[in-house]
């Protein structure tokens, strides 16, 4: 099955992209550009370069796939502060 994923470098987009790559479903990631995708791009998912704000960076891409996950939010509020969003995006190196 063709997905895409909103907020694919995202905390909660990275776990859905990882494992939907891992059950061999063919993912298609909107990721905002500076290299972030890349680790998942070499994980086989497809980076399409957009912003969750102008649709017109992602439309034809929805329409050539299955199904679309949102998991991409405007910005980051409540208990994940900047200081705790970089350790948690770190974590996985280590």
């Amino acid at each position: 099955m063709k997905i895409f994923v909103t907020g694919a470098t995202g905390f909660v987009g990275t776990a859905v992209v990882k494992a939907l790559l891992q059950r061999n479903h063919e993912v298609v990631g909107l990721v905002r550009g500076g290299g972030k995708g890349k680790a998942l791009e070499l994980l086989g998912m497809t980076p399409i370069i957009g912003d969750m704000l102008e649709p017109s960076s992602y439309v034809e891409t929805v329409q050539t796939v299955d199904v679309v996950i949102n998991t991409a939010q405007y910005a980051i509020q409540g208990r994940f502060t900047q200081k705790k969003l970089k350790q948690i995006e770190h974590a996985d190196a280590l």
